[in-house]
């Protein structure tokens, strides 16, 4: 039969061929098996059987040992294009290690791993996939996730660059994650290999995150350069950006609003923006909330009262194009994304919607270099008239400050004690409560330099990782400071969280990249915060803030009169009982709380947009008027 099968092969008759070999390997010997699965592959290959060509090179492939990655890579080929992602899975990590070079092999292997639920079983050949495609990183991203050990992901990163050097993607993820890590040595190693205009340090900034490179430098002129984000991951196609937008709602219809987001649920985007949401004139606007919320968060909307809740469309497992689509038949005029270059945006949707006019507001503090956006809403401390030469879309700028904020809704902080918190009694206990991607070295060594003037005081920081924790230790004793000193604390619910703010005597800003929603929540809680003047919109946000609550002494003009501050008000406990008092007061008569007051000075905003459009007039940067207390 193995002479038959042979015979029907060259004459081919591929079906007697498959029949015959099938046959005799129910009773052939060792000798004629390797040849008969070599027959029954590539015969049943020939007659479109692409499973059981698959198993049987699989099977060919434990025959012959110089041929054993050929025929597995066949294998692999043939099971990913039949959906057989378990049967890939099996043979992934061998078939991997011998592919190194061949990228589009390797996505096919992580994806059916990931399909399998095996991803970590990627961990041979993960680094060696093609990451300036945006599929194939986030696949990296994905098996970090399935890793679930983020120590142990820090450490492949590195290991994975050291024997790629020259891959400047995989450098640019490693630089990312020592800045969640606070690897302040890689950290500072990274800013000397970006700096100048050598071949790798361009790469490395068009490949640096652009929220990354936020809390890298306030130059807003180098935030507006290409980034990963500009280049590959929301890389505009010419071909997807309306070469004419739809003409506006007429005058005397209503403003159609549209809102772009996957934060639709209790995300510090929310926190800040729920109210107005709610709070706008559904008299002179109709609003839209485009929703791609994962269904698990989305459920979050289930507390929502109607008014918001009837304005969701999901367009969760939509393509880009027919999201665009849905907006364009709902005749939104504008349409807000509230994403910008952070983590799940899909700006794709912004890019092709023909809205008559497209902004970015609230998530992404910087220009949206590449994308297809005619307005950024901001104000005039985040974005002084400077700023409008960085910026390729047009500032609409609001008098108080950029931001909104709950105030109606918003819990205020929970009761708790200083000895419930582990904080001492008798020192004094400076606070942090930003995200720690956002503590540079330079923020680090400002805040030492505080605590060596001020001997007796601690310093509270909110910090989950253990990781992140050995390595401020490990700064703050490079800078004399003892770890005895640090009280590290881990994110909790939020009224209780803003009973940790309320229970420091004074919080410490960062820089480049300020508390955002932080300050806010600070202020919220009735702490006094110090900061200094910034060049970038990240870094003035504290100011805009601070300003518009009334207390813009808090305020440095610089790193050292930052310290200084800080210094000085940790000796002046009736100074500080000042600022508590004059929060307290203005939290209920300044603007920045003043929910309404803000509502009304954003929609004049989207007014003074609509009046140029319908007028068919381009964008133009705008200053909306401060309405009368």
């Amino acid at each position: 039969m193995a002479a038959k099968a042979l015979a029907d092969y060259r004459a081919g008759d591929f079906a007697g061929a498959v029949d015959a070999a099938g046959m005799a390997l129910e009773t052939a010997d060792a000798g004629a098996r390797p040849m008969l699965f070599v027959i029954l592959a590539n015969a049943s290959l020939k007659l479109g059987r692409r499973q059981a060509a698959a198993e049987a090179f699989v099977k060919a492939a434990g025959c012959f040992a110089d041929k054993r990655a050929e025929f597995l890579k066949f294998a692999a080929n043939l099971f990913f294009d039949e959906g057989r992602y378990d049967d890939m899975a099996a043979i992934a990590a061998e078939v991997g290690a011998t592919n190194r070079d061949d990228k589009p092999l390797l996505a096919k292997l992580a994806t059916a791993l990931k399909q399998a639920g095996r991803l970590i079983e990627a961990r041979p050949f993960i680094a060696d996939l093609d990451l300036e495609r945006p599929q194939q990183f986030a696949l990296l991203g994905e098996f970090e996730h399935a890793l679930a050990d983020p120590a142990g992901f820090y450490d492949f990163l590195k290991e994975a660059c050291r024997t790629r050097p020259d891959n400047i993607p995989l450098n640019s993820v490693r630089y990312a994650r020592a800045r969640g890590n606070c690897d302040f040595a890689a950290l500072d190693e990274f800013d000397a290999a970006v700096a100048g205009d050598s071949p790798r340090a361009r790469a490395l900034r068009e490949y640096e995150l652009a929220l990354i490179r936020l809390t890298r430098t306030d130059d807003e002129r180098e935030h507006a350069q290409p980034s990963y984000d500009t280049s590959v991951m929301h890389r505009t196609d010419p071909d997807d950006i309306p070469r004419l937008r739809r003409q506006p709602s007429a005058a005397a219809e209503k403003i159609r609003i549209g809102y772009l987001s996957n934060d639709f649920y209790g995300h510090a985007t929310m926190r800040l923006l729920e109210e107005v949401l709610l709070g706008h004139d559904r008299e002179r606007f109709e609003i839209r909330l485009f929703c791609y919320t994962s269904r698990e968060l989305a459920r979050y909307q289930e507390r929502w009262p109607s008014t918001l809740r009837d304005a969701v469309v999901v367009v969760r497992e939509m393509s880009d194009a027919d999201a665009a689509a849905v907006i364009d038949n709902e005749r939104i005029d504008i349409l807000v994304d509230l994403k910008g270059f952070t983590l799940g945006a899909r700006l794709g949707i912004l890019n092709r919607s023909n809205a008559p006019v497209k902004a970015t507001y609230l998530g992404y503090p910087g220009p949206l270099t590449g994308m297809d956006v005619d307005y950024a809403i901001t104000d005039p401390i985040v974005t002084p008239d400077q700023s409008k030469a960085v910026y390729r879309e047009k500032l609409c700028r609001l008098p108080d400050s950029y931001q909104s904020n709950g105030s109606r809704n918003r819990p205020r902080p929970a009761a708790v004690t200083r000895a419930e918190l582990g904080l001492p009694e008798d020192h004094f206990v400076f606070g942090s409560f930003n995200a720690v991607h956002k503590i540079t070295h330079a923020t680090l060594r400002l805040w030492a330099k505080i605590l060596r003037r001020v001997p007796d005081a601690v310093l509270y920081l909110l910090c989950n990782d253990p990781l992140a924790r050995g390595n401020i230790a490990d700064a703050f004793g490079r800078e004399g400071i003892d770890d005895g000193r640090l009280i590290f604390f881990s994110n909790v619910a939020y009224e209780a969280y803003l009973g940790r703010i309320a229970a420091v005597d004074l919080a410490l800003d960062t820089h480049p990249y300020n508390g955002h929603t932080t300050t806010s929540d600070i202020l919220w809680a009735g702490t006094p915060l110090v900061t200094f003047k910034g060049r970038s919109f990240a870094s003035r946000v504290s100011e805009s803030l601070l300003e518009a609550i009334g207390l813009p002494e808090l305020v440095a003009a610089d790193a050292a009169g930052f310290c200084d501050l800080a210094v000085a008000l940790s000796g002046d406990t009736a100074r500080r009982a000042e600022l508590r008092e004059g929060i307290a007061a203005n939290r209920t008569t300044a603007s920045l709380f003043d929910t309404d007051r803000f509502t009304r000075h954003l929609e004049r905003g989207y007014e003074m947009m609509m009046e140029r459009a319908r007028a068919g007039l381009p964008p133009d940067h705008i200053d909306v008027p401060k309405l009368a207390r």
